[in-house]
């Protein structure tokens, strides 16, 4: 199946933010969660070698089955990975490693120096990851998303919002 070109995307999600559907449909998950990410542990996940991403907390409200948008960084300022939560780890970091050591994907001296001080760590771990193509640029998403900024670690994208309609229009592209 041949993939939508940008100009269709665009297209598409300017439709949506001009009327947006009033029910979820029932191929949209639960929710969405947009996290940013560096380009480099982005690429780590889209070839499967790293299977969880570390945070020190999440937005509350994110739960298992709930799909996540990879915001990758400077200098790629796009969004361009997918992936779905099947697991949610919350412990102190000590434990959070020997729990998911084996899905971690990065050095142990990363993850010490990720969570230094912290007394509290959280492990999304990951299933379904998929690269977006095209991504879809920081300028792209403010051209029709009115006044976003890219997420300083991650939000929660919301139902009936220009975001949750990209989000969906991206996903549909997959």
């Amino acid at each position: 199946m041949e993939r939508p070109a940008k100009a269709e995307l665009a297209r598409a999600l300017a439709q949506h933010l001009a009327a947006p559907p009033a029910a979820q449909s029932a191929h949209e998950p639960a929710g969405f969660l947009l996290l940013s990410i560096k380009p480099h542990y982005a690429d780590l996940i889209a070839v499967g070698f790293k299977r969880v991403e570390f945070r020190r907390r999440i937005p509350a409200g994110v739960k298992a089955d709930d799909r996540v948008l990879f915001y990758l960084s400077s200098p790629v300022q796009a969004i361009g990975l997918t992936a779905t939560i099947s697991t949610i780890c919350r412990a102190a970091p000590a434990a959070l490693w020997r729990k998911t050591s084996h899905l971690a994907g990065i050095p142990k001296r990363d993850f010490d120096g990720y969570f230094q001080g912290a007394t509290a760590a959280v492990g999304l771990v990951l299933t379904g990851v998929a690269t977006i193509t095209p991504q879809m640029s920081l300028k792209e998403l403010q051209k029709h998303v009115a006044g976003f900024t890219a997420p300083q670690s991650g939000q929660i994208i919301k139902p009936d919002t220009g975001l949750w309609d990209c989000a969906s229009t991206l996903l549909r592209s997959l």
